[in-house]
C-alpha cells in the first residue's frame, strides 16, 4: 500500500482525503483476471514507462483504487523526471 502527500501544483488543489489508494500486485494479469470473474468491469492493464503496469478501479464513495506492479521501474521512471 501507498500513503504518500502530493507535491507542487498538486499539493494545492482541494481534495477530499484520501484521493486514492495504491497497491502493488504481485502478477497484476492474474489479479485483474481474478477481479473479472467477480463481475466487475476492469480497464485493461496499462504499461508505463520503466515497464510499471497499472490498472484502477474506483471503491464505491469514489476514492481511486490503483493495482500496480513494477514498484522498481517506476521508482527509475520518477528518479528519472524529476
Amino acid at each position: 500500500m501507498e500513503l504518500f502527500v502530493p507535491l507542487g501544483e498538486e499539493a494545492v488543489k482541494p481534495r477530499r482525503l484520501p484521493d486514492h489508494l495504491a497497491f502493488e500486485c504481485g502478477d497484476i494479469e492474474d489479479y485483474r483476471e481474478r477481479v473479472v470473474a467477480t463481475g466487475f468491469r476492469v480497464p485493461e492493464i496499462e504499461t508505463f514507462p520503466g515497464g510499471m503496469k497499472h490498472f484502477e478501479l474506483r471503491d464505491p464513495d469514489g476514492v481511486k483504487l490503483d493495482f500496480f506492479q513494477g514498484r522498481v521501474g517506476y521508482d527509475t521512471f520518477i528518479s528519472a523526471n524529476k
